[in-house]
């Protein structure tokens, strides 16, 4: 089966990297194929970054308005955007970087906010880095796992 949307969820990892290699063996044989790299960034932990990416402490900084909220919040995605894609580059091995979409977006919860993307972006196949620590709840870690009960779409776990 050929897939054309692949959503492959980053979050640095060893393991999500080895997801990106494999959505990319899988895309690099038909022409149309495109991936989506994607970190969700929780709500909680976005509002708790400068834009530099590094935790606010309290002081002046703690007390913004909402313009500089929202430019700092995005100054953040962006910069994790730049630093998913040093590591994606080096991976792209003949594939295209113009089929290789790479976004950082805030959500609440890291499972709903892959589960909408998917559902937004047409995406046929979700290939996923695991880690296989969660005891209860099988050989899947959580993320992996949610995600896997809440969509209607085939996911490639890859350890």
């Amino acid at each position: 089966m050929k897939y054309r949307r692949i959503l492959v969820p980053f979050d640095g990892s060893d393991h999500a990297a080895a997801a990106f290699t494999t959505a990319r063996s899988l895309a690099i044989t038909n022409d149309e194929t495109e991936i989506f790299v994607v970190n969700v960034v929780p709500m909680t932990l976005a509002s708790s970054l400068s834009a530099s990416g590094d935790p606010i402490t309290g002081g002046a900084s703690a007390f913004i308005d909402q313009e500089g909220y929202a430019a700092m919040v995005d100054a953040s995605l962006e910069n994790i955007k730049k630093e998913i894609d040093d590591v994606v580059e080096p991976l792209l091995d003949g594939m295209p970087a113009e089929r290789v979409h790479i976004e950082a977006v805030t959500y609440p919860f890291a499972v709903s906010g892959l589960t909408e993307y998917a559902s937004n972006h047409d995406c046929d196949l979700i290939v996923m880095g695991r880690r296989g620590l969660g005891g209860i709840r099988g050989v899947l870690g959580s993320v992996s796992y949610g995600v896997l009960r809440n969509v209607d779409i085939p996911v490639l776990t890859v350890k």
